[in-house]
């Protein structure tokens, strides 16, 4: 069924017939399945992201403070879980395995307190 109002003033204006044609937009729907998929792209592209900065800043420390590579083997070691699942858009994943890693010698709770605020941040805003 077609359906029609009047123009507006505006319409009127620019030329416009008395009455005008109502056009309804009904988009089609979009598969839920391909959707998701796309979400999880952007996660996935999101964590290599995050996680690549995250890196960068640790070799970046490393070569100022003179530190040994040890020093970053053993934060990528403590943090691989965490790495995996947020490289692979499973970011709320990647929280609960923040969630048993402890601080040590090399990994601050400083550093495991901004990784955890960074997951919480990003999960509230792509969940």
């Amino acid at each position: 069924m077609i359906e029609w109002r009047k123009a507006t003033a505006e319409e009127l204006a620019n030329g416009s017939a008395e009455m005008v044609k109502v056009v309804e937009i009904n988009p089609e729907p979009v598969d839920p399945i391909l959707l998701e998929t796309m979400r999880y792209k952007q996660r996935t592209s999101d964590g290599v992201d995050a996680y690549l900065g995250l890196m960068s800043e640790l070799r970046l420390n490393s070569i100022a403070n003179g530190l040994p590579r040890i020093v970053n083997k053993t934060i990528e070691a403590k943090l691989k879980l965490v790495r995996d699942e947020v490289i692979n858009g499973q970011w709320i994943s990647a929280k609960e395995a923040l969630s048993i890693v402890t601080p040590d010698a090399f990994l601050s709770q400083e550093l495991i307190d901004r990784i955890n605020t960074k997951l919480t941040e990003y999960i509230a805003a792509n969940y």
